[in-house]
């Protein structure tokens, strides 16, 4: 299985659609809606990797964002 980037992780989120087929889609059918390329590229990516793994697999997914926030400062620095 294809690992997940954060911010693919963060996009799947962001949907809140459980069904891995349905989800792929609604991010496939958003591409049109995005300006930015970088936001297309993550799209794509992450609706690539939604197709390519089984409903298994996407079950098993950790999906809550790992966010370390521990190591930032108060002002979101690292420090």
């Amino acid at each position: 299985m294809m690992n997940l980037t954060t911010e693919e992780v963060c996009l799947i989120c962001a949907y809140g659609i459980s069904d891995r087929s349905a989800l792929a889609a609604a991010i496939r059918n958003s591409l049109t809606d995005l300006d930015e390329p970088e936001m297309r590229e993550l799209a794509i990516s992450a609706a690539s990797k939604l197709e390519s793994m089984t409903d298994a697999g996407f079950e098993a997914l950790d999906r809550i964002p790992d966010f370390d926030f521990e190591s930032e400062g108060e002002d979101g620095t690292e420090g």
